[in-house]
């Protein structure tokens, strides 16, 4: 076996495993997003955006979770241009993913790159399907979110 069959063994046998997990011992009837889970997983170190750095050409169309929270209990993504001026995006705990995309699949090669898309998400992608973290409200009941854009108009203070 070359060197170059170990990565997809390896995430093919994570995928697998996640779907027998899924629908054997949880008990899902169509496990189908098991096995993106554990590809993700697997390939997370190459979309790990927690400590700044360039995008660059990277292309992102990912729903992160497990988000980094601040003392207040916000998430935040914080986007700095090349001369320091930076925007935040924040979101509170009832926001458990944050979906990033870069808009590099769109159709229409004119819309592609032109900004960043930050969606801040209560449930997983494909939720109503998965039922990943899908809030279901019951007659008279509330859910209440909060996020919110700050705008800096100078350079963000550097720490250190």
């Amino acid at each position: 076996m070359t060197s170059g069959m170990w990565p997809v063994l390896h995430q093919t046998a994570a995928a697998v495993a996640a779907w027998v997990i899924a629908e054997h011992l949880i008990d899902h009837h169509q496990p189908i997003f098991a096995p993106i889970a554990a590809l993700v997983g697997l390939n997370a170190s190459r979309g790990d955006l927690r400590r700044g750095q360039q995008l660059g050409d990277r292309k992102i169309d990912v729903a992160y979770t497990q988000l980094h929270r601040d003392a207040d209990g916000r998430a935040r993504v914080r986007l700095t241009d090349p001369d320091g001026t930076t925007t935040t995006l924040w979101a509170d705990e009832a926001y458990p993913y944050l979906e990033i995309f870069t808009g590099d699949t769109l159709p229409e090669a004119d819309r592609r790159r032109t900004g960043l898309g930050v969606e801040p998400m209560t449930c997983a992608p494909y939720a109503f399907n998965s039922r990943t973290g899908l809030t279901v409200l019951q007659p008279g009941e509330t859910h209440q979110a909060r996020w919110g854009i700050e705008p800096f108009l100078e350079p963000f203070p550097q720490s250190g």
